[in-house]
């Protein structure tokens, strides 16, 4: 459902954020007329616990990430046994994602958690990539990989740390020194490592 292939040069194209979590497949079938949830990945298969309306059994396959205990539902190819991708919009498939979730769904504690990829909040947190949609119906997305670098700012005025080591960006002048201090506690950048421990923006701040 999404490519690998070079993004078209076309207008109004949906940007989409892809977790760092694992990709895989949320399957809702029967087994001898028992509702059943596999979660599916290239590598393996299980059924996992959720509470979810019966109806949506009889076949219902979601595209999904899962991190930890949290199941992002991102978009869905059949819904009943009806193939719905080759017939929809990538925004319409994400509504219904989101209608069905409200309409169908219990949170229950100690079950995984199902939440739209609409609803779920990616603020600060690692991304593979990201997703781009036409605007086209049963069109395939683009998938780009995120080449940003997830920076934490410290408690010390223009100390900032590389995420998950003991790194540091540089902060040459005032006016970088300006710019960061407006970002959130955590943020992403795309910078250059320079081989001393520190890195440098690459992208433009002005």
């Amino acid at each position: 459902m999404v490519l690998k292939k070079l993004v078209p040069q076309v207008p109004n194209l949906l940007k989409i954020p892809q977790s760092s979590g694992i990709s895989g497949w949320i399957c809702l079938l029967y087994n001898n007329l028992n509702p059943i949830c596999l979660w599916v990945t290239n590598n393996d298969s299980y059924e996992i616990p959720i509470c979810l309306d019966e109806r949506l059994y009889g076949d219902t396959i979601f595209k999904a990430e899962k991190i930890n205990n949290t199941i992002i539902l991102s978009d869905i190819y059949i819904l009943n046994c009806t193939n719905i991708f080759r017939s929809t919009t990538y925004k319409q498939r994400s509504e219904l994602i989101s209608e069905i979730i409200s309409r169908f769904y219990t949170e229950i504690k100690g079950f995984p958690q199902i939440i739209p990829k609409s609803k779920y909040d990616f603020g600060g947190k690692k991304l593979k990539g990201y997703e781009l949609y036409t605007e086209e119906v049963g069109s395939k997305g683009y998938f780009v990989e995120n080449t940003k670098t997830k920076i934490i700012k410290s408690d010390i005025p223009d100390v900032y740390f590389i995420d998950g080591t003991e790194n540091y960006l540089r902060v040459p002048d005032l006016k970088t020194s300006e710019y960061l201090r407006s970002k959130d506690k955590e943020f992403e950048l795309e910078v250059e490592d320079m081989g001393d421990g520190t890195f440098l923006i690459k992208e433009n701040i002005l």
